[in-house]
C-alpha cells in the first residue's frame, strides 16, 4: 500500500504490511503526513521498488514479524474496532425508546 487510510485499516487484520515510500513523499507531505508513526507501524517501508518482490516474499514467509507494532498502532488509531454497528444500533434504540 501507499501511506493511506487503506493501510491504517489493514492494521486491524494484523497481517504483514508493506508500505511504499516514494522518494519525494517526505518532502511533498512533510506538513501533513506523520512519517514517524508510519515507521513504527510494523510495516516494511520500501524506498527502492527494485527489491519489492523479495520484501513481499519475506513478509509473507514471516507474518508474525512486526505484529506487536501493528497491534500497538491499531490500538492508537482505532477505538473499539469491530463494534461500530453494534454501538450505532444501541444508540438509535436508546433514542427511539426516549
Amino acid at each position: 500500500s501507499d501511506m493511506s487510510s487503506v493501510a491504517n485499516e489493514y492494521l486491524l487484520l494484523n497481517r504483514p504490511l508493506v508500505t511504499i515510500f516514494p522518494p519525494d513523499y517526505g518532502k511533498r507531505y512533510a506538513d501533513t503526513a506523520d512519517l514517524d508513526s508510519w515507521r513504527s507501524t510494523g510495516a516494511v517501508i520500501v524506498e527502492d521498488p527494485g527489491g519489492l518482490s523479495s520484501i513481499l516474499v519475506d513478509a509473507l514467509a514471516h507474518p508474525q514479524e512486526g505484529s506487536a507494532q501493528r497491534r500497538a498502532m491499531a490500538d492508537r488509531i482505532f477505538y473499539n474496532p469491530g463494534r461500530a454497528t453494534q454501538r450505532a444500533v444501541e444508540v438509535v434504540r436508546g433514542l427511539l425508546d426516549e
